[in-house]
């Protein structure tokens, strides 16, 4: 006579039911975060907004200091003048704005001496760190002021005496072919100077 087994029988786990189950959700939640991917905006791929009109980055170009200090020369050649002549040329501590005016028919040197940076616009800031008349210490704000007021400088370079520095406005400097330069590297001490260029599109 066959023993009858009292009590419940254990159930076999079904591994191959448990592992559909999580090779499924690992499936969704794959669909899920690339869904969520594609749907979120990439700011590097979007046209860049200034002043309204739409730019679409055409590349970058790098640069060295003795590349940047012709390109300055040739330049500001057209912004000299009889009673002042001056050049601004890069160190690999200090951008330079070295200067001569003539007072009385003597001719007076002028330097100063600028910490460059660029700020989120692309812009070129100069922050004004020391200024002489040869050897004597001069205020910034008063000499900014006389050089705003008395020369003649391009558009896009913004002179603020009351803060003591000075902005080259690289995003807006105009040109026929509708290129514009912002900054992106500023780096004195690697000789390391990165531009990005774009064109606006209307």
């Amino acid at each position: 006579m066959k023993q009858v087994r009292v009590g419940k029988e254990k159930k076999k786990i079904n591994w191959w039911k448990w592992l559909f189950i999580l090779y499924l959700g690992a499936q969704l939640a794959f669909v899920r975060v690339v869904w969520q991917r594609i749907q979120a905006k990439r700011e590097d791929l979007t046209l860049v907004s200034s002043d309204n009109q739409a730019q679409l980055q055409m590349g970058t170009f790098t640069t060295n200091r003795d590349q940047l200090n012709q390109t300055l020369k040739a330049y500001l050649g057209a912004y000299q003048s009889k009673t002042f002549t001056y050049e601004v040329f890069v160190t690999e501590r200090e951008v330079v704005f070295e200067g001569t005016y003539e007072i009385l028919g003597a001719k007076i040197p002028l330097y100063i001496y600028f910490t460059p940076y660029k700020d989120e616009n692309g812009a070129v800031v100069l922050d004004v760190a020391e200024v002489s008349a040869g050897t004597l210490t001069l205020p910034k704000s008063e000499v900014l002021k006389y050089i705003k007021k008395a020369y003649p400088f391009p558009d896009f370079i913004q002179i603020s005496a009351k803060e003591g520095r000075i902005i080259v406005d690289l995003p807006h400097l105009t040109n026929k072919f509708g290129i514009v330069v912002t900054a992106k590297t500023i780096d004195l001490y690697n000789d390391h100077f990165i531009f990005e260029v774009f064109r606006k599109t209307n």
